[in-house]
């Protein structure tokens, strides 16, 4: 009975200090969430063009506690200012984070053409598809950013929820010109 009113006492003043642990070291486990948010979500990585709050900049490195940006200027993004910023983790828990590097900025794009009803449905999908995916390929070609490997390695699940090609949808077009409507519709970044 001595021994448990003495354990007693003993576990009231350890609760008491692990709570004043806690309350004083707030900031540092909220980093240390904020990091796990940023590895298990795939936030960010390293290189990656991001906005927390007013911290805008390209990410250096990630930290169990902080990660530095090199900041860019607001309005330009590719003029770097030469500052480098240490950012809580912790605030990425309550603020949104704008990553521009990341495939989210992918924007669905259609075109619309009207042909006759004489023309050949089947020869002007192919043609208008063709003109279509040719431009995209011309236009990206040189752009590495802008390839699917690319695509695939920032961001894992887009690729699983769109369709990259190019796609034609067909229907009657009943206002004047009459004829039939194709729809070409594809992504593009903005």
């Amino acid at each position: 009975k001595i021994w448990v009113d003495g354990f007693a006492q003993l576990f009231t003043f350890l609760a008491l200090i692990a709570t004043a642990l806690v309350i004083t070291n707030k900031e540092t486990i909220m980093n240390f969430v904020g990091w796990l948010i940023i590895m298990w979500r795939g936030l960010f990585s390293e290189e990656d063009l991001v906005q927390l709050q007013h911290y805008k900049g390209y990410v250096k490195s990630i930290g169990v506690l902080y990660f530095e940006i090199t900041e860019v200027d607001a309005k330009y993004n590719t003029v770097l200012t030469g500052k480098i910023i240490k950012i809580p983790n912790g605030l990425l828990t309550n603020n949104p984070l704008i990553n521009y590097s990341q495939t989210s900025h992918l924007l669905e794009q259609h075109i619309q053409i009207i042909i006759t009803l004489e023309s050949d449905i089947e020869q002007s999908e192919i043609l208008f598809k063709t003109i279509i995916d040719t431009a995209l390929v011309n236009f990206y070609s040189n752009k590495k950013e802008y390839s699917l490997e690319y695509i695939k390695k920032r961001n894992k699940h887009l690729i699983h929820n769109i369709n990259l090609g190019t796609v034609l949808t067909i229907k009657p077009h009943q206002i004047q010109p009459v004829g039939i409507e194709i729809t070409a519709r594809y992504y593009c970044f903005a």
